[in-house]
């Protein structure tokens, strides 16, 4: 199954044309937390804190342009 897993993320890569200097947080990236569910054997990581991450950058990068394009609101 990992050699499957491995195989995906190169065929990802090749269809995004773009090479991940680290497939591992690639994986953690695209992999489900409903997948974490149902095998939880597997011992990867979900995407759960990549989202929470990236979410928290979103709400500052959209809130600086606020700030930024209405500065009397």
């Amino acid at each position: 199954m990992e050699r499957e897993r491995e195989t995906s993320l190169a065929d990802f890569q090749a269809r995004v044309a773009f090479a991940f200097q680290n497939p591992a947080l690639l994986r953690e990236a695209l992999t489900h937390s409903s997948l974490m569910n149902e095998c939880p054997d597997l011992g990867i990581l979900d995407n759960q804190r990549l989202e929470f991450l990236g979410d928290a950058i979103l709400d500052f990068l959209v809130g600086e342009w606020l700030f930024d394009r209405y500065p009397d609101a």
